[in-house]
């Protein structure tokens, strides 16, 4: 074989070697794609629970201070009677 083809051979295996790697390359790209959309939707559902959340801790928050506000303790009146003391119930 001459010189030429010598290199003619070379640049062929060098041809398919880049084609190889030119392959693996484009599927390591889709599964980087791939994560990346996973990774998208996870945080978009995230962001809506982080929202919710807000949302009921400041629903909860409110109400406490509203309860507060009225005069409610919100508890610790099992002592007294609901029905006042002049009731018939026993």
């Amino acid at each position: 074989m001459s010189a030429v083809g010598q290199r003619a051979a070379k640049a062929q295996a060098g041809i398919g070697d880049l084609e190889s790697a030119l392959g693996k390359t484009q599927k390591a790209l889709q599964s980087v794609e791939k994560v990346d959309q996973v990774a998208t939707a996870a945080k978009r559902k995230s962001s809506k629970l982080v929202k919710m959340l807000l949302i009921l801790t400041v629903v909860g928050v409110t109400v406490l201070v509203a309860k507060k506000l009225m005069g409610g303790s919100g508890g610790g009146q099992s002592g007294t009677d609901p029905y006042g003391a002049k009731s018939t119930e026993s």
